[in-house]
């Protein structure tokens, strides 16, 4: 028994199917493709910032060699969060304390990625908020990585491309009577 590859089965099919009839038939399987990766990443691009409230356990620098790395919050539940403090918004005095209350805005992530800190004082009231750009472009979502719809409506327009000159080629064949 023979397996054919994918390549052989695609000429087969078009074996009997030549010129522009042939770029509009693939031009419309390509706009298909395309208009499947569209539908499939409709709004699953965005997802719901994270928080996480507690109070502190630990803040810790992390040097390597007298360079700055990262700084980390440990939360009383033990969560851990490590950040960028050059990224944040003012930018991060590293003035706070065991025991004092915090709200961690995240995108879940290995590790979590903070986009906010917000600090309290001994009475519940806010204190600092430290943001990063992603926080301040939308606070209540952000992007997850992946494909977009973009790609999809890349894929889409070349097709659609396709298949209009695989038309365009028809029509001046039948108009010039090469039929």
């Amino acid at each position: 028994m023979r397996v054919m590859g994918a390549s052989s089965v695609y000429r087969r099919m078009f074996a009997n199917i030549r010129g522009p009839v042939a770029l509009i038939i693939q031009g419309a399987a390509i706009a298909l493709v395309g208009l499947i990766v569209v539908i499939a990443n409709l709004g699953s691009n965005t997802a719901p910032m994270q928080v996480d409230k507690g109070t502190i356990s630990d803040v810790y620098e992390h040097t390597t060699n007298g360079v700055y790395d990262a700084t980390w919050i440990t939360l009383t539940d033990n969560q851990l969060f490590i950040f960028d403090k050059t990224k944040l918004n003012p930018n991060w005095n590293y003035q706070a304390f065991k025991g004092e209350k915090i709200d961690i805005y995240y995108q879940p992530a290995t590790p979590d990625q903070v986009t906010a800190i917000q600090l309290y004082d001994q009475f519940g009231d806010p204190t600092a908020k430290y943001t990063t750009p992603t926080y301040d472009q939308n606070p209540n979502t952000y992007q997850k990585p992946g494909v977009g719809p973009g790609v999809g409506e890349f894929i889409v327009a070349l097709g659609v491309i396709l298949a209009a000159i695989g038309g365009y080629l028809t029509y001046m064949r039948r108009r010039n009577g090469f039929v």
